[in-house]
């Protein structure tokens, strides 16, 4: 989304730059937002349908997050993907081919509570440790 986000604000004159004094209210949830902010956003989505396109994306993988640990995660996460080809945003597309490529992956880390984080982040200690000597 920060890449629209970026190219839309590129297209307004540099004392405009409207977009870049509110990116944190298009970065909050939708469902943290106040009411001024909520209205702050309604204007600022008004500008582009590009950058209303790119925020309902971000939202609607929110509740992919919320499907984690069900059995429906894998079906929202194909609705979510779909959602994605069809909204047709260049700044989507390496994204897009990254799911699609690990698919299988990303399903399991949502399915299951199990992660080979820990070990990851020891190992990742060790080799800090000893820098570019030989483990």
């Amino acid at each position: 989304m920060e890449r629209v986000r970026k190219r839309i604000q590129k297209s307004f004159p540099k004392k405009n730059r409207y977009f870049k004094r509110n990116k944190r209210i298009l970065r909050k949830a939708g469902h943290t937002l106040t009411p001024d902010e909520l209205v702050c956003l309604e204007e600022i989505l008004s500008h582009s349908e590009d950058l209303r396109k790119a925020y309902a994306l971000k939202e609607a993988f929110y509740k992919v997050l919320d499907m984690k640990r069900t059995p429906y995660a894998e079906p929202v996460l194909q609705d979510w993907l779909e959602l994605v080809r069809s909204a047709d945003l260049e700044e989507f597309q390496s994204l897009q081919k990254s799911f699609t490529d690990w698919f299988e992956k990303i399903v399991n880390a949502l399915k299951y509570p199990w992660s080979n984080g820990y070990t990851e982040g020891c190992n990742n200690n060790k080799t800090n440790q000893l820098g570019d000597s030989k483990l």
